[in-house]
């Protein structure tokens, strides 16, 4: 299993065992999660892609409430979006590998900073028994000529 593989795992783990002793509201049986990213890849060093995930009911309406949704990066950090309209960190937000968001209107949204590393950074995403994840490549920067 890859490095970034196990630091998933381990900040996952360490996530779940952290939301035991929360008992917020997740997302009911049956529920699905569709992640919908802002880039399908990553430039190594600064570039970040904002992150949506509509927690979507059996019937496909969207969650009516607000619900915990737990994203969890391999690489990069994570942090919640001051606004649905921005694509920037609140000031008292700081980048973590993993954050709990509430859904507004049945849509949770983050920011992925990618990393210093090539490769590919892995987003898990949870909520009660829904979970889901994407791949984003991350690649160099191209070069101008």
């Amino acid at each position: 299993m890859s490095t970034s593989a196990w630091r998933l795992l381990a900040v996952a783990t360490l996530i779940l065992f952290a939301a035991c002793d929360h008992w917020g509201v997740v997302a009911p049986d049956g529920a699905t999660l569709r992640i919908t990213p802002s880039k399908d890849t990553l430039h190594v060093g600064q570039d970040s892609a904002s992150i949506a995930v509509a927690v979507l009911l059996v019937s496909g309406d969207l969650i009516p409430y607000g619900a915990d949704v737990t994203f969890v990066t391999s690489g990069g950090t994570l942090c919640v979006l001051a606004t649905t309209a921005d694509e920037s960190c609140g000031s008292d937000s700081v980048g973590a590998p993993g954050v709990k968001v509430t859904t507004t209107d049945g849509v949770a949204r983050v920011l992925l900073r990618g990393g210093n590393k090539l490769g590919t950074d892995t987003v898990l995403v949870v909520s009660g028994e829904a979970r889901d994840s994407i791949l984003l490549p991350v690649i160099e920067e191209p070069t101008s000529d």
